[in-house]
């Protein structure tokens, strides 16, 4: 998800506020939702397959 183009810390906000039909709805405090989207952008660039 990181790496996937126009992703920003908006656009992933978005992602995860927006209800998705096969998923329950979760809410997350504003402080952790700023760490989740901190985290998810922290792995921009890393290369999945080696785990880095």
């Amino acid at each position: 998800m990181a790496d996937r183009p126009g992703i920003n810390g908006t656009a992933l906000r978005v992602w995860l506020e927006t209800s998705h039909p096969t998923m329950p709805n979760i809410v997350v405090e504003p402080q952790d939702m700023r760490n989740v989207v901190a985290y998810i952008l922290s792995l921009k660039g890393r290369d999945a397959a080696s785990g880095h």
